[in-house]
């Protein structure tokens, strides 16, 4: 529903990438620079399995962390997000995801399940 706490899709994204961001005319990163992940105060990249490997699976929340959740910690920071809403975007900027958040510089924490080519990404925002 429209104030959901939790809210999934897998997908394999174009660029193996995904942007989490609090705001359309967030500054995106120029470039991963070989990392699984890169930030701006207002955008956060994170790569994901490559795309000719397959799907990922990509998890918005704003639980604490589930039993169930990656175990490694991928990013860990606040993020811009004037209008309380996050939101998980294509790198042609679709939007793939979207969360109401209470603040807006909410506390992020990337989980991954792998270095550098996760097929699990789960994104927390509190």
């Amino acid at each position: 529903g429209e104030n959901s706490m939790r809210v999934e899709t897998t997908i394999a994204p174009k660029n193996s990438v995904i942007l989490l961001m609090g705001s359309k005319r967030a500054e995106i990163p120029a470039s991963l620079q070989g990392n699984l992940v890169a930030s701006t105060s207002s955008c956060i990249a994170i790569g994901t399995l490559s795309e000719s490997e397959g799907s990922t699976r990509i998890i918005l929340t704003r639980e604490a962390s589930t039993s169930d959740r990656p175990k490694l910690l991928g990013f860990e920071g606040t993020l811009l997000a004037p209008s309380l809403t996050l939101a998980v975007y294509s790198v042609e900027l679709e939007p793939l995801l979207e969360i109401d958040v209470r603040s807006e510089r909410p506390h992020i924490r990337v989980f991954v399940d792998h270095p550098s080519e996760p097929e699990v990404v789960e994104i927390e925002a509190q």
